[in-house]
């Protein structure tokens, strides 16, 4: 990757970065039924930590929800932060995404 910055401008800009696109995660969702899904949202996480390690994924963008609700289970916030912790094993840089539904701010960046 070459790297070069905008005159007048002071971005850096790369002329090849690897971008993968997800959206509507809905961790800590729990179905009408009663079936919780968080043993499939953790199986989710590793399989796309792994996929991002394997492609050398620079940007994580997550469309949509992160959480089912505005105000997430326990369980949900720790499987969310336990992936941003193994995240930062794989070279991915940033994430970028809207955490929650109805609107609620929650903007992610991974430094």
């Amino acid at each position: 990757m070459s790297n070069y910055v905008l005159p007048h401008s002071g971005l850096l800009c790369y002329s090849h970065l690897k971008v993968l696109h997800t959206a509507d995660w809905h961790l800590g969702q729990r179905l009408q039924s009663g079936h919780d899904r968080h043993a499939e949202h953790q199986h989710f996480l590793h399989w796309l930590t792994a996929t991002i390690a394997e492609q050398q994924v620079e940007v994580l963008v997550v469309a949509g929800d992160v959480f089912d609700t505005g105000n997430p289970p326990s369980a949900a916030l720790e499987l969310y932060y336990s992936f941003l912790v193994g995240l930062r094993q794989t070279g991915c840089r940033d994430v970028v995404g809207d955490m929650s539904p109805d609107g609620v701010s929650g903007a992610t960046w991974l430094p």
